[in-house]
């Protein structure tokens, strides 16, 4: 029996524009979803007049302008839909399930293919935006409709921060549930490790508090397994003290010269660096940009007052090579995003792609190489962007994580230090869409077959990074897999999520061959 009246269904198809289905569309959606997205979209314009974006609106086109990419923008859901609260979300899911509609969900936009679906609902989480400190200043209430520049901006004011994310515009809700790498995982582990409670919206539109004595199996999925169990309406995260909301860090670029002792710093840092000081974390990019090679080191130390005014001993071997442009110094944390997020407010098409390996010199040699030659054959493409990444996954991160419960990723502390590489491509034209998707297909590919060679390699793939090709939760293994399987099946017994949620980064597996 309907919950909502679906009296406006004719209005659904007169002012939503049902035509032709696109025929090429991320998820396959049958003449009769698209007509229960019809009527979905209707009863939630009846109810929520001002929150309900229609197709063929300057409101929508709006909206749709606002995704991190250009991929997401070409992407035209039947209508976008703003909750204002759980119980919205709540009956936005139970609509969802009664109407056989598919729909998205939306923290920040930056999930490439998974917060936008043709011809579907949007559902975005923007309004969910509660930022509300603990009387005591050790927890945070955090809506996943927050950036986390102005989660950052508004901590500073009582002296605190939180494991959050690195660049202004990246949502709460996609980082957390993503897994979430920050300047202070050394510290404080994972993102999702940070999390002391989940508000959920379940596939059945129940609204659950989780926590790890309410419900473990399901605290414990949340952990890293994205949207695959329903939709998080507000995460309570573990704060630290960072007065004023400062740390010293800044962007130190070379040329090519030095990036072999760049490499060889950011090995050092991993294998021995941060164990002295677990303040410390770095970022090494390499980039080709008008046919110069570059070497881009990001450092931060969350404890500049422990420094005594000097610059952090244990970035010395970075802090002695020439550069030629070093923006290194006690600086907000708001500061430091706001410059290694520069460009990315830009309307671009943009690819990624990711692999994790055993900390190992001669692979990171092997991957640099392999990274430039594959840059060479992109040098035609006008305005072209094209990044190879460099992280450390700290053995003392995977420690903090695994003593606060840990998490379905299937890495453990003896399996540190790890090397996380992130493709990072962004042009224009979408004529070369193939061409850049080939060459990120080929960096991840020939590092990992170099890296099995080696005996260095690693399953896991970091959900934040991966291509929509890559199969992510089986990376986890096969024993999490099951797990979260069963947690889907006693959560979602009639598969809502994985029937109506894009198939990307699901437990089925990669969508995209």
């Amino acid at each position: 029996m309907r919950f909502i009246g679906s009296s406006h269904l004719l209005l659904g198809y007169a002012t939503l524009g049902v035509t032709a289905i696109d025929t090429n569309q991320q998820v396959p959606i049958q003449d009769s979803a698209t007509k229960g997205c019809a009527t979905a979209c209707s009863d939630l314009a009846a109810s929520y007049p001002k929150q309900l974006l229609i197709r063929n609106t300057t409101l929508y086109d709006d909206f749709i302008k606002t995704y991190w990419s250009k991929q997401q923008q070409d992407i035209s859901p039947l209508c976008a839909f703003k909750p204002a609260d759980a119980n919205e979300v709540a009956v936005l899911v139970r609509l969802a399930k009664q109407t056989e509609c598919p729909f998205a969900i939306r923290s920040g936009g930056h999930g490439m293919a998974a917060s936008n679906v043709n011809d579907g609902i949007s559902v975005s989480l923007e309004n969910l935006n509660e930022i509300t400190v603990s009387a005591d200043k050790k927890t945070v209430n955090l809506g996943p409709g927050n950036i986390w520049s102005k989660v950052f901006e508004t901590l500073e004011k009582d002296d605190i921060a939180v494991a959050g994310g690195r660049f202004t515009t990246v949502g709460v809700g996609g980082l957390i549930t993503g897994g979430g790498i920050s300047f202070f995982a050394p510290k404080m582990g994972w993102t999702c490790n940070t999390v002391v409670e989940y508000e959920l919206v379940d596939p059945n539109g129940k609204i659950l508090e989780v926590t790890k004595s309410s419900h473990p199996d399901l605290f414990w999925a949340l952990c890293g397994a994205a949207s695959n169990f329903g939709i998080v309406t507000r995460f309570t995260l573990e704060t630290f003290p960072l007065p004023r909301g400062e740390i010293w860090g800044g962007m130190r670029i070379s040329t090519e010269g030095e990036i072999p002792a760049l490499l060889q710093a950011s090995y050092n840092f991993g294998t021995k660096g941060v164990a002295s000081d677990p303040e410390g974390a770095h970022i090494l990019t390499l980039a080709l940009h008008e046919g110069h090679k570059l070497g881009l080191a990001i450092l931060s130390h969350a404890n500049p007052e422990s420094l005594g005014g000097e610059a952090p001993k244990v970035m010395k071997e970075f802090l002695d090579l020439p550069t030629i442009r070093d923006s290194t110094g006690v600086r907000t944390v708001n500061n430091l995003l706001t410059e290694m997020s520069y460009g990315e407010l830009e309307p671009r098409r943009r690819k990624r792609s990711t692999a994790t390996y055993r900390l190992d010199l001669e692979l990171m040699h092997y991957t640099k190489d392999v990274c430039y030659e594959e840059f060479a054959k992109l040098s035609d493409i006008p305005n072209a962007l094209t990044l190879c990444v460099f992280q450390i996954i700290t053995k003392q991160q995977l420690e903090v994580s695994a003593k606060k419960g840990g998490n379905p990723l299937g890495l453990e502390p003896e399996d540190g230090p790890l090397l996380l590489l992130n493709t990072w491509f962004t042009w224009d034209d979408e004529s070369f869409d193939a061409r850049i998707e080939q060459a990120a297909r080929i960096i991840v590919e020939k590092s990992v077959a170099f890296s099995k060679g080696a005996k260095r390699d690693v399953d896991y793939r970091y959900l934040n990074y991966a291509g929509e090709w890559q199969n992510v939760i089986a990376s986890y293994g096969a024993k999490n897999l099951e797990k979260l399987a069963a947690v889907a099946e006693k959560y979602d017994a009639e598969g809502v999520i994985k029937t109506l949620r894009p198939a990307i980064f699901s437990l089925a597996g990669a969508p995209i061959s």
